[in-house]
């Protein structure tokens, strides 16, 4: 089960995947929080936009996510340590910059 802060909403949430696809259509759909996220990062609330995105698979939601982190990771943030400088957001980037991963293939080669 794991802490509880006293919130009853808190005690059977939907799992991330669920909760992010359900998120997403709350909000009108991958381009609205797309464009939602790019009104926060300009903005200059680059721990909103980086979250808000999650894991994208929507090419420009892993752009801007990116863009995000790699602020983040420069140290243009009020929200600065010694994680958010260095390991997550430099990590990230290089991870959210590149394509999607291919789909894994449906047999094995022979």
């Amino acid at each position: 089960m794991g802490w509880f802060d006293g919130n009853p909403a808190h005690l059977w949430q939907h799992p991330p995947c669920e909760a992010a696809e359900r998120y997403a259509t709350f909000m009108g759909g991958a381009n609205a929080v797309v464009d939602k996220a790019r009104a926060s990062f300009e903005a200059g609330d680059l721990r909103w936009t980086a979250e808000v995105l999650g894991q994208p698979e929507h090419a420009d939601a892993r752009t801007l996510q990116a863009s995000a982190f790699e602020r983040l990771g420069n140290g243009r943030s009020a929200a600065r340590g010694a994680t958010s400088t260095s390991w997550a957001p430099r990590s990230y980037v290089t991870a959210y910059s590149a394509p999607p991963p291919e789909e894994p293939p449906t047999s094995l080669p022979r």
